[in-house]
């Protein structure tokens, strides 16, 4: 069992939940990548990164409706998008580039 109970991240944008969940109903084991709009880590991840084996709950509004959790997920993994390798950047933004076409790339926040 994970430490973490659950993280909640309010405010992502829900193209970007639908364009996810779109991909999962016909790869519904591809791990797919959210990337939350702000310059610090969410510490508890850091900390203490979740795994397949050992996934955090993730419960989601949209930026649309801010009170309500409308989305739920397992997050599988996490990466300090600053420490990644140039070679492993690369690869990331191919996968978003084929599966997540709505998001791009890796963005910089910092």
């Amino acid at each position: 069992m994970h430490k973490h109970a659950a993280l909640f991240i309010n405010g992502i944008f829900e193209s970007v939940l639908e364009e996810i969940l779109q991909m999962q109903t016909i790869l519904p084991d591809q791990i797919m990548f959210l990337q939350p709009y702000a310059e610090k880590t969410i510490r508890q991840l850091r900390e203490n990164p979740p795994s397949v084996d050992s996934p955090v709950r993730l419960f989601a509004s949209t930026t649309n409706d801010l009170a309500t959790i409308h989305y739920q997920a397992e997050i599988v993994g996490w990466d300090d998008k600053r420490t990644l390798s140039k070679e492993s950047k690369e690869v990331i933004n191919r996968l978003i580039a084929a599966l997540q076409p709505g998001e791009r790339e890796l963005y910089n926040a910092a």
